[in-house]
């Protein structure tokens, strides 16, 4: 079964502390790549309203030894990055276990991870990596992707998720719909109504827990 692990990371431990610092208000991102033994996370989308004060203080950072810009718009930009041994060993230990970067990101003083392995084993080999190299993580979530641990990652009840699969699996979302709430509500034997309201309630948790909070410190319940 595989296991998602998030963790957060001080960036002066990881990569751009100095920078990051300096322009508090400057959020980056990973791109979401696969890494392996001969690329190490390469582009990183940085945004905010200071991206000239933030590439002026990449310059000079330790962690970076070459910094070139590939897209620039408005208040983003992309760049492609040679990083240096630190952040190389980290891609390591989720090379090794043989890990999926799903998230990546910073703000102020903090990277935040989100990372997919194949089981539990293939997460405890990169967490030993991490304890091993002294790279101080700071575990926040681990679980699996079966049915429960789905739930609890999304935060979604029992009915919740019954109801969206269902919906999901008839053909509800479907244009043309393939069914309405009555024929979901006599397949789950509630109203039409506890139908809508199970599926409002858990399309609004999983946008929270996705698209407006890819990281999250706590749960809230539903």
């Amino acid at each position: 079964m595989a296991i998602i692990l998030e963790f957060s990371l001080p960036a002066e431990s990881f990569a751009l502390g100095d920078a990051l610092e300096a322009v508090p208000s400057i959020e980056v991102e990973l791109d979401q790549v696969v890494p392996t033994e001969q690329q190490s996370l390469p582009f990183l989308w940085v945004e905010g309203n200071a991206l000239d004060a933030f590439e002026q203080q990449v310059a000079s950072t330790s962690n970076v030894d070459q910094f070139r810009l590939v897209e620039s718009m408005p208040d983003r930009r992309l760049y492609e990055l040679d990083w240096n041994d630190r952040v190389d060993c980290l891609v390591e230990g989720i090379v090794d276990a043989q890990g999926t970067l799903l998230a990546a990101q910073a703000t102020g003083g903090h990277w935040q991870f989100r990372l997919r392995f194949p089981d539990r084993r293939h997460a405890k080999r990169f967490q030993s990596h991490c304890v091993e190299t002294e790279m101080p993580i700071d575990l926040s979530k681990l679980y699996d992707l079966s049915k429960s641990g789905f739930r609890k990652e999304y935060n979604l009840t029992e009915k919740q998720y019954d109801a969206l699969r269902l919906a999901y699996d008839r053909g509800y979302f479907h244009e043309p719909r393939a069914v309405d709430l009555a024929d979901l509500g006599t397949e789950l034997s509630i109203s039409p109504r506890a139908v809508s309201y199970r599926l409002r309630r858990g399309i609004s948790s999983l946008v929270e827990h996705t698209i407006t909070t890819p990281f999250r410190s706590e749960d809230t319940k539903h």
